[in-house]
């Protein structure tokens, strides 16, 4: 028996095999392409087995064939093209076809192939933007209303997911993410908006000055914390809901990350608002209302959470080990 992790070779996707792997699961990783050199060398060294498939998520049969080759059994789909409005005007069919029916062929495949569980790896986007001036806090019964095509497809996939999992009697459930940022996180090819936090990151590294345009408060999500969510909400015997809000429970500003990578690296500087230092994107004109998280801890009890000077340190040091990876240049 196996778990299969598709878009394994993404930034979600590497963390959660990461995470599988140290707990001793047999995983199957599903990608269009292999790993890199670093990831596969770290990865091999956990102690569950990890197999490498190369299919289209698109493809059904493919899908299926790997599933009952390996004897899987739990699935956690996180394949997905996170889009910028640039490629939206590009390859907007493409994004449909990968986000929304790559979707539906993984899911159809698990349920033919009598798969016990199906996680979805989901986003607090397919809520569509909600400012904090508004709604502090995004519950799991908000309505959603997406405007992106990354956003939209995260929206109607839960949709797909809910269909397919009724028709076939499959146990389904959908864990939405916050902003992620941390370990393994890379410009993948299908990644165009890499975090505010990996920005800086990079600049502290190269001894460069960052300019915020504003301090950008938000439940930040820690990509180590999301992963062992996500595995823990897979692995739930039962849960009272069948979708999950991830959020984690503390927020914090950037501004004050940047304070703690100063103190840790003086030869990194920042400002806020009017100042010098290169800008850093925060894609959004103001702040966004918080992920919730409470019913995860009050249904699955209490987790373990990642403070802001945790996140901190133990980014600076993961990319100090793994010299730089996805952080200095083109990862391997």
């Amino acid at each position: 028996m196996s778990l299969m992790i598709t878009g394994a070779t993404g930034f979600v996707g590497i963390n959660l095999l990461e995470e599988a792997l140290r707990g001793a699961h047999d995983v199957i990783s599903l990608a269009d392409r292999a790993l890199g050199e670093t990831p596969r060398s770290v990865l091999s060294g956990l102690p569950g087995r990890l197999t490498e498939v190369l299919a289209d998520v698109r493809d059904k049969e493919q899908v299926g064939a790997a599933m009952a080759a390996h004897d899987v059994t739990r699935v956690i789909h996180a394949a997905v093209i996170t889009s910028d409005a640039a490629r939206e005007c590009r390859q907007g069919d493409v994004i449909v076809s990968v986000n929304l029916a790559g979707t539906a062929a993984v899911a159809q495949a698990a349920a033919e192939q009598g798969v016990e569980s199906f996680l979805l790896v989901g986003s607090v986007s397919a809520f569509g933007p909600v400012l904090a001036s508004d709604v502090p806090t995004i519950e799991e019964d908000r309505p959603q209303a997406p405007r992106s095509l990354y956003s939209i497809g995260k929206s109607a996939s839960e949709a797909i997911l809910w269909r397919i999992a009724e028709l076939h009697g499959m146990d389904v459930r959908i864990g939405r993410l916050g902003t992620v940022f941390g370990p393994w996180e890379h410009a993948s090819g299908v990644r165009d908006t890499l975090s505010a936090p990996h920005q800086i990151m990079k600049a502290a590294r190269e001894k460069r000055a960052v300019r915020l345009p504003r301090p950008a408060l938000k439940n930040w999500h820690y990509s180590r914390q999301a992963a062992a969510d996500l595995l823990r909400l897979l692995e739930a015997p039962k849960p009272a809901r069948r979708d999950y809000n991830l959020g984690p429970s503390a927020s914090w500003s950037l501004a004050d990350w940047c304070a703690r990578l100063a103190a840790e690296r003086p030869s990194f500087s920042f400002s806020v608002g009017e100042g010098d230092g290169d800008p850093i994107e925060l894609y959004e004109a103001e702040d966004n209302a918080l992920l919730g998280g409470s019913a995860f801890i009050r249904d699955l009890g209490s987790r373990r959470e990642w403070s802001m000077a945790e996140t901190a340190l133990d980014y600076l040091a993961w990319a100090a080990a793994h010299d730089g990876w996805g952080i200095d240049a083109q990862a391997a």
